[in-house]
């Protein structure tokens, strides 16, 4: 497992899909702006069974969120499928050469707990592979982005746009291993195991998600 670094400061580079970065750039900070205007005022809190049939929570922001996002990429992009957390899942992507994945709150226990770590994820495939994603962190307005051909990028608050690039360290003594807290899984336990106790750390699991494609 290698950690995720930052280059100096570059110009984002331009790739074929620059369109679909483009709108789900705007969308994912709208989106943004929709849970940050829940998380700042009173909330419910409800539950729901998701496609493990475990019961977890949600919140009207999350669906608000996920109203936006799937409508609007209906509009710019009729003919692709789309699977969305808090839509019905249909048969109809399944014949899409191109597919959206939307999370439109990704960390709603952080969010209910209030604690700023959850973002917004939009992602795109073309048969089956990953080729264009954002992640918008709206408490921190720290913005991730990764296309094919085009790199992975970090925009924090009043900073310009960063590339990432994947460290070239190769001992595990050397690298940090983060993980998430609300979700701790088994399959972290054997890569914990190689790292030195002080350089983990439990965070939140998607921060780096747009970077890990080497794009």
């Amino acid at each position: 497992m290698l950690a995720c670094s930052q280059s100096a400061k570059k110009r984002v580079a331009e790739s074929n899909y620059q369109r679909e970065i483009e709108v789900v750039t705007k969308l994912a900070r709208v989106a943004g702006s929709i849970l940050l205007t829940h998380y700042y005022s009173p909330f419910l809190v409800e539950q729901k069974v998701n496609a493990l049939d475990e019961l977890e929570e949600v919140t009207a922001a999350d669906r608000e969120a996920n109203e936006l996002i799937v409508g609007r990429l209906r509009e710019e992009f009729p003919d692709d499928g789309i699977l969305a957390e808090e839509s019905a899942d249909t048969e109809r992507r399944l014949s899409k050469d191109r597919v959206w994945l939307i999370d439109p709150m990704d960390g709603t226990k952080n969010f209910i707990a209030r604690d700023g770590d959850f973002a917004v994820q939009i992602g795109l495939a073309v048969r089956g592979e990953s080729v264009a994603g954002v992640v918008y962190q709206p408490v921190r307005d720290v913005f991730y982005r990764a296309v094919r051909g085009g790199g992975s990028w970090i925009e924090a608050a009043g900073e310009p746009a960063r590339q990432m690039l994947v460290s070239s360290r190769t001992e595990p003594g050397e690298m940090v291993l983060a993980s998430s807290r609300s979700h701790r899984r088994s399959t972290v336990s054997t890569p914990a195991s190689y790292i030195s106790r002080r350089s983990s750390a439990e965070s939140w699991p998607t921060a780096c998600s747009a970077s890990a494609a080497r794009w």
